[in-house]
């Protein structure tokens, strides 16, 4: 093979990465980043319906019931709209209670008696979406871990020992939005 066809070869090979590149440009990130359909959470990012009838519209505030059930959500980037909803470790819990009831340490956190958690059980990574009304917790069906919403999540039965991480978020127009990162690792 002589000088020219390499170089001709080079050269096809750089154009089709190129195009591969311009067509898919959600696989164009460094080994680092993540494509934002994987993103975690981010500032400014609106909740919306995880699953239902609903599924992908954005979550206002008169969307979450006093005292359960739980309403699970993935967040949704404002300005391109794409829902981060290509990871499991993105899934939201919200719940609505009485602010009163709401503990100290889930008060900067909340909006007006809303709480945001991860969706993901620290045992096993199952999914949090179960309410028990009558004694106001979250619960993992895998395992039976619970956790109380009004306390950062604290894990209140096993086995999961550790909390679900908090999501703080805010009400702006009547939609929830995220106001910072979750405030603990995600999962097990």
């Amino acid at each position: 093979m002589n000088t020219d066809d390499t170089g001709r070869r080079e050269f096809i090979k750089t154009i089709v990465g190129i195009g591969c590149v311009i067509s898919a440009p959600e696989t164009a990130f460094s080994a680092n980043e993540k494509p934002p359909k994987k993103m975690r959470p981010q500032e400014g990012d609106r909740l919306t319906f995880r699953k239902g009838k609903r599924k992908g519209e954005i979550i206002r505030e008169e969307d979450v019931p006093l005292n359960g059930p739980v309403v699970t959500a993935f967040p949704q980037d404002p300005e391109t709209g794409v829902i981060r909803k290509e990871s499991r470790l993105n899934q939201v819990i919200l719940v609505r209670l009485e602010p009163d009831v709401i503990k100290e340490s889930s008060q900067p956190n909340a909006a007006n008696g809303i709480v945001a958690y991860s969706a993901i059980c620290t045992h096993k990574a199952c999914i949090v979406d179960n309410w028990d009304k009558r004694n106001s917790q979250l619960m993992c069906m895998c395992h039976g871990s619970r956790y109380d919403p009004t306390d950062k999540a604290k894990a209140l039965k096993g086995p999961a020992i550790r909390r679900l991480p908090s999501l703080p978020i805010k009400i702006e127009e009547g939609e929830i939005i995220v106001s910072g990162t979750f405030d603990g690792k995600v999962g097990r």
